[in-house]
């Protein structure tokens, strides 16, 4: 067949051959120069019409397509399997929460009482500074700097209580000068 396209010349293995043997079957090209043309004709995206067997010339079948498709299962098969491993794995099917079972509940705060019926299990044994207070309570040094100040041993206990987050009262010992250090400690 007489042509006016330039002809090329290729050695190929037989795995292609055969590979490109059943792609031109498949599309019903009716020849493996038709479909060489037609898969390179895809892969570089210039539109050439292919002729297939019994038909009018047509656009090429994109194989882009079809190698997507079959990527596309390879990648779900590989995750059924992540999620088969997934699932037979030691996880729990639970996180255990780490919250309290019970929120602590708010009460007026007697800072001249020493009850030991409060439990203090929550609360740190040592005394805090006022910045392991501040960011134990979520706030600034300044803002707990502040409230001390105000000079009421009562409302701090309750202001630092409302932020705390085990609910713990605290309230301080010492002046904060030379020789006399300031420490939060929590209220019994």
């Amino acid at each position: 067949m007489a042509t006016e396209h330039p002809k090329v010349t290729a050695y190929v293995p037989r795995e292609v051959l055969n590979a490109l043997d059943s792609w031109k079957a498949e599309n019903n090209i009716e020849s493996r120069s038709a479909a060489i043309v037609a898969i390179l004709a895809d892969y570089l995206g210039v539109p050439y019409p292919v002729q297939q067997e019994g038909t009018a010339p047509a656009v090429a079948p994109s194989t882009a397509l079809s190698s997507v498709q079959a990527e596309l299962a390879k990648l779900t098969e590989r995750v059924v399997v992540l999620e088969q491993q997934m699932e037979k794995s030691a996880a729990p099917s639970e996180v255990p929460s780490t919250a309290p079972a019970t929120p602590p509940t708010k009460t007026t705060v007697d800072v001249n009482s020493r009850d030991s019926s409060t439990a203090l299990s929550a609360a740190p044994q040592a005394p805090l500074t006022q910045s392991a207070l501040a960011r134990r309570l979520g706030c600034s040094d300044k803002a707990v700097e502040k409230h001390r100040r105000q000079g009421n041993k009562e409302n701090f206990a309750t202001w630092s209580r409302d932020r705390d987050p085990s609910g713990i009262a605290w309230i301080w010992e010492g002046a904060g000068g030379r020789g006399q250090p300031l420490r939060f400690v929590p209220v019994d």
